[in-house]
């Protein structure tokens, strides 16, 4: 979120600027992105003070990697959000069989959210397949999956017992978990 603060950390991405120019930086594997005094950004790769998971001692090769994304008109922090998701997680390819059975068919996750909805996990587990998703902006949202029911589970894949037809409500800065069944 914009802010006039002295300091920032960002963990995905960090940006300085106005709503007529701002330079963005993705991190994809430093320790966090910085917006210091003066409207700069530092991206520390490394550094010696304690750290709030244990202190680790740096040895061997190290990889850091980062992107700089200038923006230009208007500033929106939920598009940034997601093209830094995109930058540091990028989309994984998995194969699969199909069924020799005369046919083929290639589906697709029919899957829509609200520009504020991310997927934080798309996975199979038990022979069941969930979705899980969080809304990162602060405001309501929605999640659509054509042809499919979203039956509502917590964080553990325990189903609540609500369900719904290929369309979800979620709320500012909720965490939700869906067992996803083809209808």
């Amino acid at each position: 979120a914009q802010t006039n603060n002295k300091y920032v950390e960002g963990n995905y991405w960090a940006a300085v600027g106005n709503d007529a120019l701002a330079m963005a930086v993705f991190n994809g594997g430093s320790m966090c992105l910085t917006r210091e005094e003066k409207d700069t950004l530092s991206i520390p790769l490394a550094y010696q003070n304690a750290y709030a998971w244990g202190e680790k001692c740096i040895w061997g090769t190290r990889e850091h990697t980062f992107a700089l994304r200038p923006v230009t008109g208007e500033f929106t922090p939920t598009v940034l959000h997601r093209e830094a998701l995109d930058y540091t997680y990028p989309l994984v390819v998995t194969e699969g069989e199909g069924t020799v059975d005369g046919t083929e068919e290639l589906n697709f996750l029919p899957l829509e959210t609200s520009c504020n909805v991310a997927v934080s996990a798309y996975y199979v587990k038990n022979g069941k397949t969930y979705l899980r998703v969080y809304e990162f902006a602060g405001a309501d949202g929605t999640v659509t999956l054509q042809g499919y029911r979203l039956h509502i589970c917590d964080l553990l894949e325990q189903e609540t017992g609500e369900c719904f037809d290929e369309t979800v409500s979620v709320t500012g800065r909720q965490i939700r978990t869906f067992r996803v069944e083809k209808k």
